[in-house]
């Protein structure tokens, strides 16, 4: 699980804490806004010295980095609110499924190396790809679900780097529609998507969702490619998290071993 999965957000507004910083920080204003008294009284009473003006810069450079916490240790974010084609920052994905009456089959969560940009979640059900953009500090001031057809991807890699223990997958996406002016016609370009992830113990799980994506892409069928042990793997999985029922597990594998 990536760590940020389970980080703590404030409640206060990303933006206005930002601008109060950038205009009014010397003095300390953006701490007294996230009930950081203490610290807010001493930049105000150091205000007439360098120490002030330091301190102002670092905490601007931490709230773009989203490192700054309120008195409650919520991070300060950019993403707090904000919304775009009725997908919220804090989606439920698991009820994001349930609404569409879909199920995925492969979880791979996304990583930040460097705790920059947006981090990229990728689901597969049996004939869709999901993409998942979290945001991260002022990168993507929202959250963007990308969802097409497993047979629309161009193409699927995975590396993994021993010595960081990051993986990188990447997949190659519709992209969007450009106008070409030699014919007045609109071509269809591809989208390259890197999802980092923590290759010590998701590395099979990319492997996997490759292999899913190529033999579906080749065949247009996932099925052949997935041996019956790896098949019950997939579903006890899924079971173990509370997305099947015992009920359909149990359907699945009586099916699965004739």
């Amino acid at each position: 699980m990536d760590v940020n999965d389970n980080v703590k957000y404030s409640e206060k507004s990303g933006l206005a804490v930002f601008f109060l910083c950038l205009f009014l920080g010397f003095l300390g204003i953006h701490r007294f806004y996230t009930k950081k008294i203490g610290t807010g009284i001493i930049m105000l009473l150091l205000c007439w010295t360098g120490v002030s003006e330091i301190w102002w810069i670092i905490d601007i450079i931490m709230i773009l980095c989203g490192k700054f916490k309120d008195k409650e240790g919520g991070i300060v974010s950019f993403s707090k609110g904000k919304s775009i084609g009725g997908i919220s920052a804090e989606t439920d994905m698991e009820k994001w499924f349930s609404d569409r009456n879909q199920k995925y089959i492969y979880k791979l969560v996304g990583k930040l190396p460097m705790e920059v940009g947006s981090r990229i979640d990728l689901y597969v059900t049996d004939k869709e790809v999901i993409l998942r953009h979290t945001p991260y500090a002022l990168s993507v001031p929202f959250e963007i679900i990308r969802n097409f057809k497993i047979s629309s991807v161009a193409g699927v890699d995975v590396k993994d780097n021993p010595e960081t223990g990051i993986g990188v997958f990447t997949i190659t996406i519709p992209g969007i529609a450009e106008p070409d002016s030699r014919y007045k016609d609109f071509q269809l370009k591809t989208d390259k998507r890197a999802i980092y992830f923590d290759a010590t113990s998701d590395l099979n799980t990319a492997k996997d969702i490759k292999k899913h994506i190529d033999n579906y892409t080749q065949t247009g069928n996932a099925g052949p490619s997935i041996s019956t042990a790896d098949e019950l793997k997939k579903y006890k999985t899924l079971l173990e998290e509370g997305t099947i029922s015992k009920e359909e597990f149990d359907n699945k594998k009586k099916q699965l071993l004739g």
